[in-house]
């Protein structure tokens, strides 16, 4: 996670550096970066769906989704452009290069089903860049966002955590659910919305 958050940080750094200061061919110095920076994040990513992992259950990603809030960003700034017949180059290269790297990362996740998360003895690690991991022992409740889809796991003395539910196989899931409540040590709670919403699926 550290290389990649200096990578990013030197990216966005140079990409603010050509807003306030006149560089020469500043655009195509923006282009070039963009495509290195999202193709280094796709790379990753391969590595990443490539990685094995052992542990008591394993769930594979079968989709990812393109994120909507990035596709209405792009097209704002574009369709601005057609209407007033201005442009804010870098607003619009960074939303569209988000959009396509989305959709790129749909196409590999839905080919090469790569391990989303495992549970090893008691811990919950997600196969991510940061390598995040839950002790599920001190997991409070669980609950679903109806909205977004996601599972929000809230832990003692941990950060709360998000999945994806619609990502997953209605079946892992649910075994999912079933190991949270036999490795917590808390008094678990549950959404109503999850029990009986995942049995729906």
């Amino acid at each position: 996670m550290k290389k990649q958050l200096i990578i990013l940080i030197i990216y966005l750094g140079i990409l603010m550096s050509t807003t306030f200061v006149d560089i020469p061919y500043s655009n195509s110095i923006v282009i070039v970066l963009t495509v290195l920076f999202f193709g280094y994040l796709i790379y990753e990513f391969n590595n990443i769906a490539n990685t094995k992992i052992e542990g008591d259950l394993i769930l594979r990603r079968q989709t990812k989704m393109v994120r909507p809030l990035f596709i209405l960003l792009a097209l704002i700034p574009s369709v601005s452009y057609f209407i007033n017949n201005r442009i804010n180059f870098l607003q619009i290269l960074l939303f569209w290069s988000v959009v396509i790297f989305d959709i790129v990362i749909s196409i590999f996740t839905k080919r090469l089903k790569p391990i989303g998360m495992v549970i090893k003895e008691k811990k919950l690690i997600l196969n991510d860049f940061r390598n995040t991991n839950r002790n599920l022992s001190q997991l409070k409740s669980m609950k679903l966002n109806g909205l977004t889809d996601e599972i929000e796991m809230t832990f003692v003395n941990e950060k709360r955590l998000y999945i994806n539910r619609s990502e997953y196989l209605a079946i892992d899931i649910e075994s999912l659910i079933s190991i949270c409540i036999d490795a917590s040590q808390e008094q678990l709670s549950i959404s109503d919305n999850l029990k009986n919403g995942n049995n729906g699926r």
